[in-house]
């Protein structure tokens, strides 16, 4: 979260023309924003029902670690086709 935030802001900002960055950046956090929300609805359900509906609290922090951990490999894989793609087109 902590890298995203900027340099999604900064890359999309330096692709658009001065009069469209406003629209840009808040596109960025609004995405940034949504994606947070939806992992930790995602997050809390997975702890909610894997730990038995609070029976297993370890359980449950490990079954949201495992999904976190999986929407991060995700993520770099997608990332990794885009780079893969963009080098490609040179």
């Amino acid at each position: 979260m902590n890298l995203s935030f900027p340099a999604g802001m900064i890359l999309l900002s330096n692709a658009m023309p001065p009069e469209h960055q406003g629209i840009a950046a808040s596109l960025v956090a609004t995405m940034v924003n949504y994606s947070i929300s939806c992992g930790l609805g995602l997050a809390a359900s997975v702890e909610e029902h894997v730990s038995n509906h609070g029976e297993d609290v370890l359980a449950g922090y490990q079954g949201a670690w495992y999904l976190g951990l999986g929407i991060t490999v995700l993520g770099w894989v997608i990332s990794g086709w885009f780079v893969y793609k963009s080098w490609g087109k040179k």
